[in-house]
């Protein structure tokens, strides 16, 4: 049997669910490269832990940081958020961001820093969910890594 790596693996496992279900996008939650992200835009994780196992996709990817992410220091956090212009699929627009695809709002929350930490993504996040096109919750998801229980206060 050949080995498949752990990225390979879930990519398989996505493209069944995807198959039997319509999948119109992807959302990540976080540790997007582990175990300590990536030095910049041309960092080979990109090609071996995104682009090659989720080739198979037609969709969009929008990513959300996690705790192994932000490793790699503001560099590394700067070369995911570029990524998005190197790519047909990766979406991270920034730290934390909001967009709209159909009637779904989709608020990407980075929990490393939610709450006391970044008062400034609080005031962003009720904002953003004032003025989203998505007026009904149900049309609403937010992604983030870390329960809100844990990283909310």
């Amino acid at each position: 049997m050949l080995f498949r790596s752990g990225q390979m693996r879930v990519s398989d496992a996505m493209y069944d669910f995807c198959e039997q279900r319509r999948c119109d996008f992807a959302v990540t939650l976080g540790d997007n490269f582990y175990s300590d992200g990536v030095d910049s835009v041309d960092d080979s994780q990109f090609i071996s832990k995104f682009e090659i196992p989720y080739d198979p996709f037609s969709f969009q990817f929008f990513a959300t940081l996690g705790n192994h992410d932000i490793r790699a220091k503001e560099e590394g956090i700067a070369a995911q958020i570029a990524y998005t212009h190197h790519s047909d699929k990766w979406r991270m627009f920034d730290r934390y961001y909001a967009t709209q695809i159909g009637d779904v709002a989709i608020f990407s929350i980075d929990s490393n820093s939610f709450g006391k930490k970044d008062p400034r993504q609080v005031r962003w996040l009720k904002e953003a969910l004032q003025e989203s096109d998505a007026k009904r919750s149900e049309e609403h998801t937010s992604e983030l890594q870390s329960p809100c229980n844990l990283v909310c206060r």
